[in-house]
């Protein structure tokens, strides 16, 4: 998909969708778009689930404020996409947190660590969640997220199991 980060074979990202975009994802066999834009956001498409839904998509619409990011909604979000039809386009207005949200999904997924998960954002061209212009306090809750969910096993379990062996 043209402007998309294809995270996994089931969850792409971008900014802002328009309705060309919908109508390419449709093509291009997605299921289900979710929508993490606030409503007074400069840009946000009021029309945007009416549209998706009469091309046939399955639409979810969660808000996201990353100055609110508080593990309740982070957990609501993900267990969204887990029941949504894949694969599904996740959008925000510019990309940022939709990708950071389908990262922490991937990485909960694919049991990866932080520093996996700092990989997998780069092979995929994801380089924001490195950057300094990036919330500290922002990044510092993203990898906890990752770390205190993530079914990888930490250094420690692995040492555990390997002296119980």
């Amino acid at each position: 998909m043209e402007y998309g980060t294809k995270v996994t074979d089931t969850l792409t990202t971008m900014g802002q969708v328009r309705v060309e975009q919908l109508q390419e994802a449709v093509q291009e066999g997605f299921s289900s778009v979710l929508n993490l834009r606030v409503p007074n956001e400069l840009g946000f498409w009021a029309g945007e689930q009416q549209v998706a839904e009469s091309l046939g998509l399955c639409y979810a619409h969660i808000p996201l404020r990353l100055e609110h990011l508080e593990e309740a909604v982070i957990a609501q979000i993900l267990r969204q996409l887990d029941q949504l039809p894949k694969p599904v386009l996740v959008h925000c207005a510019a990309g940022m947190r939709s990708t950071a949200i389908a990262l922490l999904s991937t990485a909960i997924a694919e049991r990866l660590t932080p520093e996996q998960t700092v990989e997998k954002a780069y092979a995929i061209g994801f380089h924001y969640i490195d950057n300094t212009l990036v919330s500290p306090q922002l990044k510092e809750r993203f990898f906890d997220y990752v770390a205190q969910h993530s079914r990888a096993k930490r250094p420690a379990e692995r040492h555990t199991e390997a002296q119980a062996a």
